[in-house]
């Protein structure tokens, strides 16, 4: 990677009184790791360091010896309520290969293996489904490690945010690959809906089948059709992050309808467009 890191949809978001989540990660050098997790929307904070080895505060470069046995990783705290488990997971499948032992990249070393870390064992079902999935897109077997978290160890502050700080330093990440689709197979597990992806059916269906007597639905139930973002934006007029929906880089021919703005040339306040005027009826 090189040049302008991509924008993040976090910025501007109160993550503050949020009920976050944590998963520790290991997929090797975490420079470019922490950067492309900054830039999942949902994520409130990615903090790189050392994890599960033989002491408490080692330094980088007792890691880099590999005589303490961590592994360069970084933490996440997220919001579930945006971002699901099985779906960072499935980023972080995207952008390592799992089937590597004790390297990634241009990266050798028992310190740059690849690693999920956690604390809540209701957490174990998602990352065993996950590696499921994983593993039927390789000829080779995983060797990403699956165990409970032993220790963390925050890493030195040059290192936090480097790509940040050094946006033409070395990074083995492809940071295209967080607009890539994320089609999860039928039989997959997964811990909740992903950003983007609730089911508008059950309300188009009854507003369609009988539009005259239709009622909008009571906000609990809108809570449970609606993903939180969508139910923010269309019920409490919220504005949606930048490059945080399943639309946004969507280019195939076709209708597209707003659910907020009748008519559907209004501009929104911050001065971008939110939909071009309905196609004629022909």
């Amino acid at each position: 990677m090189r040049g302008t890191l991509p924008p993040n949809p976090n910025q501007g978001i109160n993550y503050e009184g949020k009920r976050l989540k944590e998963i520790w990660l290991a997929g090797g050098c975490f420079w470019g790791v922490q950067a492309y997790f900054a830039r999942v929307y949902g994520v409130a904070a990615v903090t790189a360091g050392y994890a599960n080895g033989a002491t408490e505060s080692p330094t980088y470069e007792e890691v880099c010896s590999g005589r303490t046995g961590h592994a360069e990783a970084v933490h996440l705290r997220y919001d579930p309520e945006r971002v699901t488990l099985a779906s960072l997971l499935r980023h972080f499948f995207r952008i390592i290969d799992p089937t590597a032992r004790n390297r990634q990249g241009n990266d050798r070393g028992i310190q740059y293996r690849s690693g999920i870390y956690y604390r809540d064992e209701d957490d174990l079902p998602v990352i065993r489904a996950v590696m499921a999935e994983g593993q039927a897109q390789f000829k080779d077997p995983i060797v990403t490690e699956v165990q409970p978290l032993i220790n963390f160890c925050p890493a030195e502050a040059y290192h936090q945010n480097y790509l940040e700080k050094n946006p033409g330093g070395y990074c083995h990440v492809d940071f295209s690959l967080l607009t890539k689709a994320e089609p999860a197979p039928a039989n997959a597990i997964t811990d909740g809906p992903k950003p983007g992806e609730a089911d508008f059916t059950a309300i188009q269906k009854s507003k369609s089948e009988n539009p005259a007597g239709y009622r909008k639905p009571d906000p609990e139930t809108l809570r449970q059709k609606l993903t939180p973002l969508q139910y923010d934006v269309t019920q409490l007029e919220e504005t949606e992050p930048p490059f945080a929906n399943a639309y946004w880089d969507h280019n195939e021919p076709g209708i597209y309808a707003a659910l907020r703005f009748i008519p559907l040339d209004r501009m929104a306040e911050e001065g971008y467009g939110a939909f071009i005027p309905l196609v004629k009826e022909e």
